[in-house]
């Protein structure tokens, strides 16, 4: 089982507990460096700019490509090495947990940052191969574009 050094607030319950030096048999060292990349980015891209952003009622769209090159998104968006220049196959499912759990601490969490992670497996997965060629490999994988997810349930009937 791993250990790692304490790291941000050691208030009880204020963070993990593998955050609080406590042993974890899930999280490696990959996991503490990319926490660490994802604090640095909402404390540098988000945090400075929420209040601003409260009062507009949005975020700027080019926080996605900010939050690609500097290699977050991948952890999310998990798209296969064959459909982007930038593989996600380092990441598994605790770096999304930590991904989601450090973007809840900023200030405004733009919350649709998530809908790619939401849409974008469906079209991978059973999306004709040019649609995938044609949107996945140049605009989604390397955040020059959104995917945003409709559901018709037509048993149901629901809008």
């Amino acid at each position: 089982m791993a250990r790692f050094e304490p790291f941000g607030d050691q208030h009880k319950f204020c963070e993990p507990s593998w955050y609080q030096g406590a042993f974890t048999p899930y999280y490696t060292a990959s996991h503490a460096e990319f926490r660490k990349r994802v604090r640095d980015f909402v404390m540098k891209e988000i945090d400075p700019y929420a209040e601003s952003w409260l009062e507009k009622g949005g975020y700027p769209l080019s926080i996605h490509k900010k939050m690609y090159d500097a290699g977050l998104q991948q952890a999310v968006l998990r798209v296969p090495s064959e459909l982007s220049k930038t593989p996600s196959e380092e990441y598994d499912i605790f770096h999304e947990i930590i991904f989601f759990d450090e973007m809840a601490r900023a200030e405004c969490y733009p919350r649709m940052i998530s809908i790619d992670s939401m849409a974008l497996p469906p079209l991978v997965k059973y999306g004709p191969a040019h649609l995938r060629e044609k949107y996945v490999t140049p605009d989604i994988s390397n955040a020059r574009m959104e995917l945003d997810f409709a559901d018709l349930e037509l048993s149901t009937f629901s809008e």
